[in-house]
């Protein structure tokens, strides 16, 4: 899959990600990963994951935009993983087997769209402003 995040002036968050099918037959294609799109009005934590070991690509491919609904990232935020019990809403919280995480805050998702083409299916997500801004 492809990811491309983006962060614009308006401080939305949004991700695009092309998710190439699988031939299956002749001139057919099947989408082997099924995405679980955020549902549109709904309050998420958000944070993306970025690969920053020694194979890492161009910064598109890398950063990973991700969410989550569960209640306690969204009242207390994520903790880092030297120390899990300092919870935090912004900023990096630790680096796992290459793989760095960095909290963007509290959003609700605006836009959550797919389109089916061919050999491709792209999601379109879009996050609107953060709501705990001023809280770390």
């Amino acid at each position: 899959m492809n990811y491309k995040t983006i962060i614009t002036n308006d401080k939305t968050t949004s991700q695009l990600i092309i998710a190439e099918k699988e031939a299956f037959g002749d001139n057919s294609y099947y989408l082997y990963d099924e995405i679980d799109l955020p549902v549109v009005g709904r309050k998420y934590f958000v944070y993306m994951s970025v690969y920053v070991g020694p194979n890492s690509c161009h910064k598109e491919c890398n950063e990973i935009l991700k969410w989550t609904s569960e209640v306690e990232y969204i009242n207390e935020g994520m903790g880092g993983n030297s120390n899990n019990t300092i919870k935090r809403f912004h900023g990096w919280r630790g680096t796992n087997d290459d793989i760095s995480f960095h909290a963007l805050g509290v959003r609700v998702c605006t836009k959550a769209n797919t389109k089916d083409f061919f050999k491709t299916t792209h999601f379109f997500i879009e996050f609107g402003p953060d709501l705990v801004i001023g809280q770390e």
